[in-house]
């Protein structure tokens, strides 16, 4: 892995994906959220302070990128993918950004209770499209797919009023109907909400 400074790690998304091996730039495109996205999605999140959940969160790009931008919020991400937990641990770790955390293992785990806001990109898809899977290191399913987002719904619709959440490339039923929607991007993928 390049080591590059946190200027150019935290500029751009070339600049992110050149610290990371290869393989994983090469996924970049499909499955990291574009740095314009993050910049939009991380104002919003960090207008509620708090604790911000990733869930699917990769290799940490995301939190990485929001928790340099925004040093007073806490961005957490969650990864079944152990391999691409370490790797955003060892970019947390380079370069000093200690307002994230990364957990491994599956979010219907977590309590999310120890969460205020929550950014989301369609993690689940990829048991719809066997195409978009990033690896064969994970069981997949049409099954799985409802499964998660059952309980994504679940779990949002038990957050406090005033919960602000992120959607990128997020079917409209995956939110629950007491979220309303505050903006769109201009690319229409991001979508922002917020609980009444």
């Amino acid at each position: 892995m390049e080591k590059i400074s946190r200027s150019e790690f935290t500029g751009s998304d070339t600049g992110f994906d050149s610290f990371f091996p290869q393989y994983i730039r090469e996924l970049s495109h499909r499955h990291w959220t574009p740095f314009s996205v993050i910049l939009e999605a991380a104002d919003f999140l960090a207008q509620g302070g708090g604790r911000v959940l990733d869930i699917g969160s990769g290799i940490g790009k995301f939190c990485l990128l929001a928790a340099h931008r925004y040093p007073e919020v806490t961005f957490c991400g969650v990864e079944q993918r152990e391999d691409l937990v370490e790797l955003a641990i060892l970019a947390k770790d380079f370069y000093k950004i200690e307002n994230t955390d990364f957990l491994p293992g599956n979010f219907k785990d977590l309590n999310f209770d120890l969460y205020d806001h929550f950014y989301f990109y369609n993690s689940f898809f990829e048991n719809l499209d066997d195409t978009d899977a990033i690896d064969s290191e994970l069981d997949y399913s049409r099954g799985l797919y409802t499964l998660y987002s059952n309980l994504l719904l679940k779990q949002l619709d038990a957050k406090p009023s005033g919960t602000r959440l992120a959607t990128f490339d997020v079917n409209i039923s995956q939110i629950p109907g007491n979220y309303k929607l505050a903006k769109i991007s201009k690319s229409d993928h991001l979508k922002l909400w917020i609980k009444h």
